[in-house]
């Protein structure tokens, strides 16, 4: 361009270069911003209403309509009537794989035919794991165990604490079970007095008792809750913990684990009192380790596990690994036996003849020979029959079975596979919801009879109770995953149902009805009884 010409471009088109520029750089900005915005909503709207509604391979499955209001999916229904309500209800509707739809019509898959519940528990147990939000939130409180792990890190994790629960282990820890058993006994029977009955709340009763079992045999501690002195810093925090956090509050952040992060009255104390329990679950590890390096014999679940090697790396579970665990084995075994010990009581008072019956089983036990003395803290003793013998009582074997039966303590499982698999001939996409509920195969009369809904211990004498599949009857499911803790369970159970029938009659308070509350366990919304001495 010649010098005449680039003069004639600056005076001509020099002067309204920023509008030039304007328009080369800034209406493309407020495009890209404009996309950058709208894209996620876009984007939102597809999965929801097209995705979702009919893309998705779970609409192919049977399930109930969506709700009027938008984005609801089923949620007014199960809000209504609650999710174990709605998931009876429909699994005779629709069969034994069918979907419903929550929040922003996101499916959730049911899933209670027992081949296809197998393949899930067992050939792709790998690939079906727990959903990495929930994973997260269980982390957040009790750290990387048994219950969080997947894979590898289960195997080998579950490899090494099966010696702490086996047979053997139950045998020796078997005693201390009963110890916390008899110092409720004893303070029921002091209660009583002359009257000879009185009004119990089970349920409080339970959490007490099952949380002095923990403790005596799981961390061979002395908790004191039975006898209502908790002076215990980890115990104020454990039992604080269920006051800040309402049930709703449990299962929105096991769903949707951001929500705890939201500002609320209770979150700062929430994470204060779970910095407390893991800070005193540290120092009880810290404690059996030092204790174990000097030498000294340590008793409970803790005291078993320190004792376990890793054969490929020649070490021991770190005292972190040993946290992990405890809080693990805490969670999982206390609100669990809680609430089967408390179905169990009341099915009882609702069928004096069958409580009658097992009674006489019971004392017949406690006379034989093979027994140990037991004594509660305030002195009294009591002759207990042995593990072996407990464990083996027909009838009181029935009746722990139909408990858990008719009142599964975890009634719904929920798994996600981490890529689209084929289960049966049904394509699974990743990270779908997947619920395998006890709580639905444990009541089906296809599986059970016209009487599945009816507490009746005999029907575990004879078909087909007696060869039940073990992907139908799963109160700890099944496969790899089965509850490495059901032998504690089982023992726990039975030993306490034991001593507090031997002595102790119970029957319903007129009017009174336990209702049900989910909150991943399993409990009665209340659970008061009369109590006669004998």
């Amino acid at each position: 361009m010649s010098p005449k010409s680039l003069r004639y471009f600056q005076s001509t088109v020099g002067s309204h270069w920023r509008v030039i520029l304007n328009t080369a750089t800034v209406l493309p900005y407020n495009r890209l911003a404009t996309i950058l915005l709208t894209a996620p909503l876009l984007r939102w709207l597809y999965r929801c209403f097209v995705y979702r509604l009919s893309l998705h391979p779970a609409n192919r499955l049977p399930g109930p309509p969506t709700e009027w209001i938008p984005f609801s999916g089923n949620l007014k229904e199960i809000a209504t009537n609650t999710l174990l309500t709605c998931l009876l209800s429909w699994s005779k509707q629709y069969g034994d794989i069918f979907r419903y739809r929550i929040l922003g019509y996101e499916p959730h898959i049911v899933i209670t035919d027992p081949k296809l519940v197998k393949q899930i528990l067992g050939k792709k147990h790998d690939i079906f794991v727990k959903a990495s939000d929930a994973r997260t939130e269980l982390a957040r409180r009790l750290g990387y165990g048994l219950i969080v792990a997947e894979g590898d890190v289960h195997r080998q994790q579950r490899k090494m604490l099966n010696p702490a629960f086996s047979v053997q282990a139950m045998r020796q820890i078997f005693p201390l079970m009963a110890q916390s058993i008899l110092e409720l006994r004893n303070k029921w029977l002091g209660k009583v007095g002359s009257d000879k009955t009185m009004t119990i709340d089970a349920l409080e009763a339970f959490h007490s008792m099952t949380l002095d079992v923990i403790a005596r045999a799981g961390f061979g501690q002395d908790f004191q809750c039975v006898d209502d002195k908790r002076g215990d810093r980890f115990v104020q925090a454990y039992e604080a913990l269920h006051v800040l956090e309402p049930p709703w509050l449990v299962q929105v952040c096991f769903l949707y684990p951001w929500f705890h992060h939201v500002p609320m009255k209770n979150t700062k104390k929430i994470k204060h009192t779970l910095t407390t329990i893991q800070e005193e679950t540290m120092a009880m590890v810290e404690e059996a380790l030092q204790r174990k390096n000097a030498g000294d014999q340590l008793d409970g679940v803790l005291g078993e596990m320190t004792k376990e090697i890793n054969h490929d790396t020649g070490h021991g579970l770190s005292a972190k690994e040993l946290q992990a665990q405890c809080l693990n084995f805490l969670h999982a075994g206390h609100e669990t036996m809680t609430s089967a010990l408390s179905w169990a009581l009341w099915l009882l008072a609702k069928h004096p003849d069958i409580q009658h019956d097992v009674r006489k089983e019971i004392r017949q036990a406690f006379e034989v020979t093979q027994t140990s003395t037991i004594e509660a803290s305030a002195g009294e003793s009591m002759e207990v029959p042995s593990y072996d013998i407990i464990i083996q009582l027909p009838i009181l074997n029935n009746i722990c079975k139909e408990t858990l039966r008719l009142y599964p303590p975890v009634p719904v499982s929920i798994r996600t596979p981490t890529e689209d698999t084929l289960v049966g001939e049904h394509l699974i996409p990743k990270d779908t919801f997947v619920l395998l509920a006890p709580m639905i195969t444990h009541r089906q009369q296809e599986w059970w009879g016209d009487d599945a809904d009816i507490f009746r211990p005999s029907r575990w004498n004879e078909a087909p109770a007696n060869a039940i599949d073990p992907y139908v009857y799963m109160p700890f499911l099944a496969g790899p995953h089965l509850c490495i803790g059901n032998r504690f369970a089982w023992a726990e159970m039975k030993i306490a149902l034991a001593i507090l029938l031997k002595d102790l009659h119970f029957s319903e308070v007129p009017g009174s009805d336990p209702g049900m509350k989910h909150q991943i366990v399993l409990f009665p919304k209340r659970m008061q009884l009369l109590m006669q001495k004998l």
